[in-house]
């Protein structure tokens, strides 16, 4: 049984959607409240149109890996089971220290298993369609980073091309243009 004290109760005001709402609210980027209903519309939009584009991009691996029915390496396997059960790790927190892979290789075994299908798949695809990385590619992070970083053009080139993950990344999402397209 517990005792508690309330020292104190407010009621929650929401501020008058006006245009010095929209002002303070938009940094000064809004000035009007159609500005404002304009811009939320276009976010949802947006969201709404990435979620549908990740759902269809399930959908296709899941096609393509079910119509390539191919032994995968063991080794292959492995090494992408152990990713998710690290990343399965990090996000249950220290709470998960204690867990072993081996607990949960059943449960990971065929996720992994059409994981590494896929990259297989994507790799060949790559080079069947001579798929590289071009300048274009890396622009935009560039200018991200410029906007976040106080390294220059030369020192952000040479740590993204250092970083295979985010290498990896832009050749699979050109992979999924040319499969879309």
């Amino acid at each position: 049984r517990f005792e508690v004290t309330i020292l104190s109760a407010e009621k929650i005001v929401p501020a008058a959607l006006d245009e010095e709402f929209v002002k303070k609210y938009s940094n000064g980027s809004l000035s009007t409240i159609e500005e404002l209903e304009n811009s939320v519309r276009d976010y949802n939009n947006r969201m709404l149109e990435e979620e549908a584009r990740k759902e269809m991009e399930i959908q296709i691996v899941d096609i393509i890996t079910s119509k390539h029915d191919f032994q995968v390496p063991h080794s292959i396997v492995h090494e992408v089971m152990h990713g998710m059960f690290d990343n399965f790790k990090k996000q249950q927190g220290p709470s998960a220290a204690d867990l072993k892979m081996s607990d949960f290789e059943e449960m990971f075994r065929p996720y992994a298993e059409q994981t590494a299908r896929w990259e297989l798949i994507r790799d060949r695809i790559i080079e069947k369609e001579g798929i590289t990385l071009e300048e274009q590619d890396i622009l935009p992070y560039l200018q991200y980073y410029r906007s976040q970083t106080q390294m220059n053009d030369n020192q952000i080139l040479s740590y993204l091309m250092k970083d295979n993950a985010f290498l990896g990344s832009i050749l699979a999402k050109k992979v999924m243009e040319k499969v879309l397209s």
